[in-house]
Order: structure tokens, then sequence, then C-alpha cells
């Protein structure tokens, strides 16, 4: 008994070591640290981290429909064209950026959160009835202190892309979401799919 007992510990410390990449190499630390300073997120499978010369910060290329990042200059509006962006989403408007974007050809769709701590059904149905009505690919665009945009890039995946919520999560945490403070923000994702 004693013996199967250490056998099955073992082979859980095992499994555990095998299918946590990010134990031990200071990635977990990363992703915790990230809300408390600015820093590069940890480089992931499921996207890519870039910087685009005009951007504020780095960009988060989440798939070919799906860009995330801070202020527009000019001269990254040429990128973004690049890329094929075609609408910028932004949650935190401003004239210097309706200056940049409007004489670009790209369209502006401004999305009104009103109460960043509390997703209501009206919110999420309206951010989905905002990707379905405008052609992709999409930046969307906040301040770089700023996670909200990060909800909505979880609601994209859940809800465009069918991800599962668990994975959803994670890739939100390991890009520098706070699982911790934005707690109910998820799970009121979470329900709306359910």
């Amino acid at each position: 008994m004693k013996n199967r007992c250490l056998a099955n510990v073992f082979f859980f410390f095992i499994g555990f070591l095998l299918f946590c990449p990010g134990y031990g190499t200071g990635q977990v630390d990363a992703v915790s640290q990230a809300t408390k300073e600015w820093q590069w997120p940890p480089f992931g499978y499921t996207y890519q981290v870039t910087v685009i010369p005009g951007i504020d910060g780095y960009v988060i290329v989440y798939d070919e429909n799906l860009y995330r990042g801070g202020d527009l200059s000019p001269e990254a509006i040429g990128q973004l064209k690049n890329f094929g962006v075609k609408t910028v989403i932004t949650i935190d408007p401003n004239p210097e950026l309706e200056e940049t974007v409007k004489p670009s050809g790209l369209k502006l769709v401004t999305f009104n959160w009103k109460n960043r701590r509390i997703m209501e059904q009206e919110t999420l149905d309206q951010f989905l009835e905002l990707i379905k009505k405008n052609k992709a690919p999409f930046y969307l665009h906040s301040k770089e202190e700023n996670q909200a945009s990060g909800i909505l890039a979880a609601i994209y995946r859940i809800y465009v892309e069918n991800w599962l919520y668990e994975k959803t999560i994670i890739e939100y945490g390991r890009i520098g979401g706070s699982l911790k403070d934005d707690d109910r923000l998820l799970r009121a994702i979470m329900k709306k799919k359910q």
C-alpha cells in the first residue's frame, strides 16, 4: 500500500513537470509580474508578440484577423494596412486617434463599454454585433495599461473562434491579464457562453 501511494505521488509529480511547461522557467512569475509593471508577455503558441513602429508598447497578434495594441501614429497605419487590417475598434477614443485613422481609409469604430468591471449580456452582444457588422482583420485599440481590450479578445476567442473557456483564460493570463482581479469578468464571459 505504501509503495503504491509513493508511486502515485511520483507519477503525479512527473506529470506535473511534463504538462506545466512554465513551471520552474520564470514564465509563471512573468505572468504575475506583468500586471505590476510594463514588460513583454511571454511568447506563446496561440499568439505572437511584436513591435510595430508607431504603436505604443507591443502588439499582440492573435491570428490573421485580430491584433491588439496601444495608441497609433500615422507611421503605424501603413503597417496595419500591410497586415490587411480594415477596422480599428477603440475602447479609449480620443481626438488624436480619430485624426490619425480617419484619413487612412481604415474604419474607426468606438465600442462604448461603460463599466469595465462588469460584463453584461447587452455589452457582450454589442461587441459580437460590432464584429459581425465590420470587416476583419480588426485592430483592438486601448491604452497600454488597460486590460479591457484583453477581455474583448477573450470574447473573440470564445464566441468567434469557438475556443474553450479554459484555454482562453490561460492565454489571457499568459499575456498579462490578472486572473485574480478580472475573475468576475472572466466568469461572466463563461456564463454567457453556456
